[in-house]
């Protein structure tokens, strides 16, 4: 099991950003935060404070007293750490060192040295935290909640690693079903789409505008998938509204690089291949059933990560927006042509 801890403002500095959304699609997280001196509140946006794979406590970093850590919160992180889930945890406190660092260091020891004897990933937690100075209250509480349940956990943990061994071969079936029926003919699933790529790096102009231009695809019904800062946007309607708002992004700002699919599908979706694969491994069998009944739907499945009617209310909000702010953007650089510069005024 994967265990980092981190000071708060590991949290704070991503909030809002691309970054935070990327953490939190990867990661499970444990956030520690103060009741007093002074209070704290989660530092994660609005949209992930109810995420299944965040868990929110609040205790100071004290041994007694009503502010200090309970026998519940304790039991909380042991049910929230023992769920079927394989991304590796990221614990966190003001300063990430004493109530995280207990918190990481009692779990590092119990899943990976006590039940499981994963040297490596025991020894790697204490190279990437070495100046941990774990609050003892905690790591006691802690400690006896794990103790109390021994026997409930071991036979949890065998039957998780049962199922993770079964999704591993469940994976290992997709893909050779799509390499054998898929990968052959990219043409022939792929055709019906249109679809573009482009690199978040800009060569001319901001590049807030990409930000901005992504927001505007979603509105207007397009399918999006970000991966290692490129782009891939997903013509779900049939008309020509992508290609109508790209064009209206070149015009504020350049990327290092763009393309619209041809008749090369391999080469045009390389660069997505891992976030596709992570798909694949994610959805599993239901996947393998659409690819055989629906294949269409399931390569829209396979290529669309964000589409605008399963966002959320604030996912929403936020996407409508941004993509005024596109619009806005457009309308203010068109006057700005329009204008016709003045001559200095002769004196």
């Amino acid at each position: 099991m994967q265990i980092e801890v981190r000071a708060r403002i590991f949290f704070e500095v991503r909030k809002g950003e691309k970054r935070e959304k990327e953490l939190m699609r990867t990661h499970r997280v444990i956030s520690i935060n103060n009741i007093s001196f002074p209070a704290e509140p989660p530092p994660f946006s609005e949209p992930y404070l109810t995420a299944d794979n965040l868990l929110v406590l609040y205790f100071d970093d004290i041994d007694e007293g009503p502010n200090a850590m309970t026998e519940e919160q304790a039991k909380q992180i042991v049910d929230f750490v023992c769920n079927d889930d394989p991304r590796p945890i990221i614990v966190h406190c003001t300063a990430g060192i004493s109530r995280s660092g207990a918190v990481g260091e009692v779990l590092n020891w119990y899943f990976n040295r006590y039940l499981e004897d994963d040297r490596a990933t025991y020894r790697l937690f204490y190279v990437l935290n070495r100046g941990l100075i774990p609050n003892s209250h905690v790591r006691r509480l802690l400690l006896t909640e794990l103790q109390r349940r021994h026997d409930t956990l071991k036979s949890m943990v065998r039957s998780i690693h049962m199922r993770r061994q079964r999704q591993y071969l469940l994976h290992g079936i997709i893909s050779l079903w799509l390499e054998k029926h898929l990968y052959p003919d990219w043409g022939k699933w792929f055709a019906p789409l249109e679809c573009l790529r482009f690199s978040e790096k800009a060569v001319r102009g901001d590049p807030e505008i990409f930000h901005y231009a992504k927001a505007r695809f979603l509105r207007s019904g397009c399918g999006i998938t970000e991966f290692n800062d490129n782009v891939l946007v997903v013509n779900l309607n049939g008309d020509s509204e992508m290609r109508r708002i790209f064009a209206m992004m070149l015009e504020m700002a350049e990327p290092e690089c763009y393309e619209f699919k041809g008749n090369d599908a391999e080469h045009f979706f390389e660069p997505f291949m891992p976030a596709i694969g992570t798909r694949i491994f994610q959805r599993g069998r239901p996947l393998l059933d659409s690819l055989q009944n629906a294949p269409q739907d399931a390569v829209v499945e396979l290529l669309v990560q964000d589409r605008w009617q399963y966002l959320g209310m604030w996912g929403k909000m936020g996407v409508d927006h941004n993509a005024k702010r596109f619009d806005e953007c457009y309308a203010e650089s068109e006057r700005k042509k329009k204008k016709p510069d003045r001559p200095d005024r002769q004196l």
